[in-house]
């Protein structure tokens, strides 16, 4: 089958096949699926590490909240000790309550840093830390305990007045000398040396951590990415030769194809060819969609205005109308339409095509007229004329042979 000159081949056979598509399709979604689900497990991991350092800084603030309450107290302790020493019994009850509320917050704030302590944001600590606070002779833990017991001794009434003078100066000389600060600043230190380790070492896994996102990414970017971008812009490609592809045979074709925007109501498109029928610009028709209607024979506009009429309800057209070319001459214009659905079986466009058939209608006239002057010519001659055709049947006699025959 011999093609015209100038139109391309329909399909180019390095197009893919609709199984090829799925299977691409396929492999795309799969990809998709082990590239989302990475990602956010890495996104996850990233976001558990970045809260147990945001737990751990917000230990190491409860620590240090801690170790200044602890100092206040102990210093307050020594303060009201001294005060008890001095006493001469009128002020005796309110210091033994007071020792008894230092005690109180004393021993509190200690539990709070072995236990944990909820109100200011402060989990237990580890076992490696736990083992700082209350693992030896000389450990915060035993320093603080046999403090908080100097206090409830003093400020118990049970107690033996010498036996509570004698633990009053004890609570003195600890605060003065600063031997239960001295273990609070080393333990609070070892503290806060394991808790910066911890620290870092959750700092070294973020790094860890984002650099398998960003090669996790690059992975999507090489797998996942660049297929789908390679895939998109050959099909951009196949789009654009198809509309090279449509342009050629629209532009080539003696018709002119057109196609109309029912919600603006104007002309989308025209082929190049309406200026050759029309005489007119295609872009003057598509600037004025009236020019079209106003080159229409007066007699004719009714029925070209309403021409849209069965396409807007799902019908095709076929018209026959004269229109007035630019050169003043009348030309007869076969314009046929159909309606352009969307995926959802919607009106989207009303499309066409225009043919110039000025040139068929006067050889019919032609033709008419010749069968006219042969219908006289049959009917007026003096001779008898019939005609039969191949199978004998009569189909003419003309006036004259039917006198003869006696046939009025």
């Amino acid at each position: 089958m011999e093609m015209e000159p100038g139109l391309p081949a329909a399909a180019s056979p390095s197009d893919p096949s609709p199984e090829e598509r799925n299977g691409f399709g396929r492999v795309m979604a799969t990809r998709w699926v082990i590239a989302l689900w990475a990602l956010g497990a890495v996104i996850l991991l990233g976001l558990a590490l970045f809260e147990q350092q945001t737990r751990t800084l917000d230990a190491m603030a409860g620590v240090m909240n801690i170790k200044g309450r602890q100092r206040m107290l102990s210093q307050r302790a020594g303060l009201v000790a001294s005060q008890l020493l001095q006493d001469d019994g009128s002020r005796i009850d309110g210091l033994r309550h007071e020792l008894a509320r230092i005690a109180d917050q004393m021993r509190r704030a200690h539990l709070g840093l072995l236990e944990g302590d909820p109100e200011i944001g402060l989990r237990p600590p580890p076992a490696s830390v736990r083992r700082i606070l209350e693992g030896s002779p000389d450990s915060l833990d035993r320093g603080i305990l046999e403090f908080v017991l100097l206090l409830d001794s003093v400020a118990d009434p049970a107690v033996a007045p010498a036996e509570q003078e004698e633990d009053a100066r004890r609570i003195v000389n600890v605060a003065l000398q600063g031997t239960l600060l001295e273990r609070l600043d080393g333990a609070v230190s070892q503290y806060q040396a394991a808790m910066e380790a911890s620290v870092t070492r959750l700092r070294r896994a973020q790094l860890v951590v984002g650099a398998l996102a960003l090669a996790l990414l690059a992975a999507i970017g090489e797998l996942v990415i660049r297929p789908l971008a390679h895939d998109v812009s050959r099909q951009l490609r196949r789009l654009r030769a198809s509309q090279g592809k449509f342009r050629q045979v629209v532009e080539t074709m003696r018709e002119v194809f057109w196609l109309y925007d029912p919600g603006r109501r104007r002309m989308e498109y025209l082929s190049p060819g309406f200026s050759r029928v029309w005489g007119v610009s295609v872009a003057r028709v598509l600037e004025e969609p009236s020019a079209w209607t106003e080159s229409v024979v007066e007699e004719d506009r009714t029925r070209v205005a309403a021409r849209f009429d069965g396409p807007m309800s799902g019908r095709r057209f076929s018209l026959e109308y004269r229109i007035r070319h630019a050169d003043g001459s009348e030309r007869w214009i076969q314009d046929r339409g159909f309606p352009v659905l969307d995926e959802h079986g919607r009106l989207d466009r009303i499309g066409g095509v225009v043919e110039d058939v000025t040139e068929r209608r006067a050889a019919q006239e032609r033709l008419r007229q010749r069968a006219e002057e042969l219908r006289l010519i049959l009917e007026n001659a003096p001779v008898g004329i019939a005609t039969w055709d191949l199978a004998g049947r009569l189909l003419n006699v003309n006036q004259a042979l039917c006198a003869m025959l006696g046939y009025e």
